[in-house]
């Protein structure tokens, strides 16, 4: 029973993180379209920040994914 709470608050962190990550991608959007609308060249620190975000939001959403499957298996013994 302890480990199915454990994983409930995984998930609920993983998710939590998500979203916190989503929020400074959109952020880092907002600089790369105003470079492209604006017809300049975006600032390397934008792009490299946009890409770190992306990867953290891929590994983010590959462990939720593990962990809502573990508890998925759990639930079902």
């Amino acid at each position: 029973m302890n480990r199915k709470k454990q994983l409930k608050k995984e998930i609920e962190a993983s998710r939590n993180e998500i979203s916190e990550l989503e929020s400074k991608i959109i952020r880092s959007q907002s600089a790369l379209m105003e470079a492209i609308i604006t017809h300049t060249k975006p600032d390397d620190n934008d792009i490299e920040y946009f890409r770190l975000l992306t990867s953290l939001i891929k590994v983010e959403r590959e462990n939720l994914h593990k962990l809502t499957e573990e508890l998925k298996e759990f639930e079902k013994k």
